[in-house]
């Protein structure tokens, strides 16, 4: 497959994001010893920052947030990247009940199933849906499964970023009309 030079650009800074996300994950969990929450947005496509999308980051911030025992939390954190805002919450609550409502949470409503909300155990191990003996999560276009949409490329990235783009547009112009 060929990638143009800014593709390849836009891709690597996504790769060091993560590898910096998952150097971070590991230093408060070797801080800490306790259960971590690791939330991003699945946002297909090149764009990974507006305000509209900074703004539904934050909707979903303060929804995880509420579902926390304020005690129980150790530390909290938010990054600014390039490629998207990154949350940290590290609690004292057990990472499998803390993951089962975090899934609860991105199954609620449609826009929250671009919630990514990762959970990881005091020994950094990440707790899987499969763990909860949840199904796999859904692809937002069709309902098969997620994993399999992306390694097949059933949908093109256009369609999803624009899908993703209309469902968080959606969402908060709802939300400001409520207000």
């Amino acid at each position: 497959m060929y990638y143009d030079s800014d593709t390849e650009k836009r891709m690597l800074t996504i790769l060091k994001a993560r590898e910096e996300r998952s150097s971070f994950q590991k230093e408060l969990i070797n801080r800490y010893h306790q259960s971590l929450i690791s939330y991003t947005l699945n946002i297909p496509g090149k764009i990974k920052r507006s305000t509209e999308i900074d703004m539904f980051f934050y909707v979903g911030w303060e929804k995880i947030l509420s579902l926390l025992t304020t005690e129980n939390i150790l530390h909290l954190s938010v990054k600014d990247k390039p490629t998207g805002l990154e949350g940290f919450v590290v609690s004292s609550e057990n990472a499998e009940q803390l993951k089962r409502r975090m899934i609860q949470l991105e199954e609620s409503i449609p826009p929250f199933r671009l919630l990514d909300i990762d959970v990881f155990d005091k020994d950094f191990t990440q707790i899987s849906r499969r763990e909860c003996k949840l199904p796999p999560r859904r692809c937002l276009l069709c309902s098969q499964e997620a994993a399999l949409c992306c390694k097949m490329q059933t949908h093109n990235s256009f369609e999803l970023s624009a899908y993703c783009q209309k469902l968080i547009h959606e969402f908060l112009s709802e939300r400001r009309a409520q207000s």
